[in-house]
C-alpha cells in the first residue's frame, strides 16, 4: 500500500474489491483494537501503532 494513501482512500479500494454496497457496513480496525481517522495517511497509521508495539 502507498504511504501517502489515507485510510478514506483505501477503505474505499478494499469496498470496491469487495463489492460492497453503500448500505453494507465495514469497519476496518487497526491492530483488531481500534478504527484510524479517515484523513489520516498509511504512513502515520504504520508508525503510530508501531510505537504501541
Amino acid at each position: 500500500v502507498p504511504q501517502e494513501l489515507t485510510m478514506s482512500q483505501f477503505v474505499t479500494i478494499i469496498r470496491n474489491r469487495m463489492q460492497l454496497n453503500a448500505n453494507q457496513a465495514f469497519y476496518l480496525l487497526v491492530n483488531n483494537k481500534s478504527i484510524a481517522s479517515m484523513s489520516t495517511s498509511m504512513a502515520e497509521i504504520y508508525r503510530d501503532d508501531k510505537v504501541r508495539i
